[in-house]
């Protein structure tokens, strides 16, 4: 561990391509046979801060695009040089149905110009009652609903077949409280939440300080169609049709 905890380094396009599809698996969405099918390229840096014995006291990482579940009207799996106006799709309800269009608040369909905007980062630290998280973002759906959610993998992390995946559940409380915001009017949003050490909402566990893990991922969630049903807790997205994971970041401690 003290050999990683000092570790700054370039994400893989490999690790970056678990998102959505660890995040789908995770809910029951996907077969564990499914494989990533574009890579997200996020190619991003992980910045440390250092207390003054010289450990680490907090992780900064950047969210980028996942683009593993989203494709155009025939089908065909959308990147980000794609035409920005073509319309998006995201989660089949079932296997063999078409994929459901990703609505705006307004009831138009996103294009993938607007899936592409957000932008932002999420810093990780210990605290005296678990893992401080503190996301702030840019970019999203003005007055969109968002959830955010932790993936944690063992060593040696993320793994196309997935089975390195041991736990997932909302960013914060065990319950699912306190994990969702709705956007902005400008397209803005932030989160503040503490991580207990212990359950995950949807299964697995995590120890008191998210930076003794040796990967973990957080990822957003945006909810559609609308209106979006207010939920005091949200211990899962629900039903696959009617939220899509739009950004992410990863880290290895």
């Amino acid at each position: 561990l003290e050999g990683r905890i000092h570790r700054t380094r370039l994400l893989s396009p490999r690790v970056a391509t678990a998102f959505a599809a660890v995040a789908v698996l995770a809910f029951g969405c996907a077969e564990p046979s499914a494989a990533p099918r574009s890579p997200t390229a996020l190619n991003r840096s992980q910045s440390e801060s250092q207390d003054r014995n010289g450990g680490t006291s907090s992780l900064e990482a950047a969210f980028g695009p996942v683009m593993l579940f989203v494709s155009d009207a025939s089908g065909m799996p959308l990147t980000e040089t794609s035409p920005p106006g073509t319309l998006v799709f995201g989660h089949p309800p079932m296997p063999g149905l078409p994929n459901s269009a990703i609505l705006l608040p307004n009831g138009e369909q996103m294009t993938l110009g607007e899936f592409l905007r957000p932008s932002g980062h999420v810093s990780i630290a210990c605290g005296a009652h678990g893992t401080e998280a503190q996301v702030k973002l840019t970019g999203l759906v003005p007055m969109g609903v968002y959830t955010i959610w932790l993936l944690k993998f063992k060593e040696p992390g993320f793994d196309p077949t997935f089975a390195n995946l041991i736990g997932v559940g909302a960013l914060g409380s065990n319950m699912g409280a306190g994990n969702s915001f709705t956007a902005s009017a400008d397209g803005s949003g932030e989160l503040e939440t503490t991580v207990p050490g212990g359950e995950l909402s949807a299964f697995g566990h995590v120890g008191s300080c998210l930076l003794s893990e040796f990967e973990f991922h957080v990822v957003t969630g945006y909810h559609y169609p609308y209106p979006v049903a207010p939920q005091e807790l949200w211990p899962n997205p629900g039903p696959a049709e009617k939220f899509i994971e739009q950004s992410g970041a990863a880290f290895t401690p």
